[in-house]
């Protein structure tokens, strides 16, 4: 049986899962409008070129492929 601790930390994770999914998918289909709504203002996009603001990336995402 899973504690009540143990059951909101796994609803918790669904979430977090979730959202970082609807973000992905936001920018492979770059939908910038509903990029926007998922990442907050001060977000940090780190990938193995740098790290970008939330505004850089949504700048350059025309020029980036997500496969």
């Amino acid at each position: 049986m899973l504690t009540a601790v143990q059951i909101v930390t796994l609803e918790l994770a669904a979430q977090i899962r979730a959202k970082e999914n609807a973000v992905w998918e936001s920018a492979k289909q770059r939908d910038m409008h509903r990029f926007a709504d998922l990442v907050a203002d001060d977000a940090r996009m780190v990938f193995v070129s740098g790290v970008m603001t939330k505004q850089e990336y949504m700048q350059e995402a025309s020029a980036r492929t997500i496969t």
